[in-house]
């Protein structure tokens, strides 16, 4: 008999159960119990302690591939680094971030809070751990500053993970905005002074650094850890 075309087909609907099983496993198993689907939240002194290197890149490659048995999506992301202030990152060397989620073709998998980037675009990123298997930034999409020209005064100014203005840090917490909110009197953070102040919040001496925790760049998409598929949960 003729399969109508009003159902999907078998490799279909196994193909959307099995990436709405990952997804949603994949974003429960790393919150705290009773947490619901909230991160951790991590203030900017938190950021700065808990990151073993914190650089302000330009990301030229965004690069979707699948696990070895297609299980999940990985996105391998080529940064270059114009300032770096916590850790060791080479000026104008390309190197790379691996993040769990993703598309490749018609293929996608979303994970709630897991960062995203544009090609082009600049960033001050809290790097964590390069070899992990998710995410390698603190507090996920909480350690991703993104870099926007400003419409009204054409200087480069620092957006949150939730596109608002960075207006300050006070006390170690970012102070952001949106358009609407902001007085005439208050000015948008360029990435330098918002830098300067992340400076301030890193303990000294660093213990990311200082004690050797600090792992190295990767240069090539052969020195990350195996994509397995179903690996451990880790902490956001």
């Amino acid at each position: 008999m003729k399969r109508s075309s009003l159902f999907p087909s078998r490799a279909f609907t196994r193909s959307f159960f099995i990436t709405f099983i990952i997804a949603t496993s994949f974003v429960f198993s790393d919150l705290p119990p009773g947490s619901a689907t909230t991160l951790i939240y991590k203030n900017l002194s938190d950021l700065a302690t808990e990151a073993t290197k914190i650089a302000l890149v330009k990301v030229t490659k965004v690069e979707g591939v699948h696990s070895d048995k297609h299980w999940t999506i990985y996105t391998y992301v080529t940064c270059i680094a114009s300032d770096v202030v916590k850790g060791t990152v080479p000026l104008q060397t390309p190197f790379l971030l691996r993040f769990e989620g993703g598309s490749v073709g018609k293929s996608g998998l979303y994970i709630p809070s897991m960062p995203q980037f544009q090609v082009e675009e600049k960033y001050i990123l809290f790097i964590r751990n390069m070899h992990v298997r998710r995410c390698p930034i603190v507090g996920w999409e909480q350690g991703v500053f993104r870099i926007q020209q400003d419409s009204q005064t054409g200087r480069e100014i620092v957006l949150d993970r939730l596109g608002r203005k960075v207006l300050a840090v006070v006390g170690g917490e970012v102070v952001a905005k949106k358009d609407t909110e902001i007085s005439p009197q208050e000015t948008p953070m360029s990435p330098e002074e918002f830098l300067t102040a992340v400076v301030g919040l890193i303990p000294q001496p660093s213990p990311s650094v200082e004690q050797g925790q600090e792992d190295p760049l990767i240069l090539e998409p052969e020195q990350f850890p195996p994509p397995k598929d179903g690996a451990a949960s880790e902490s956001l």
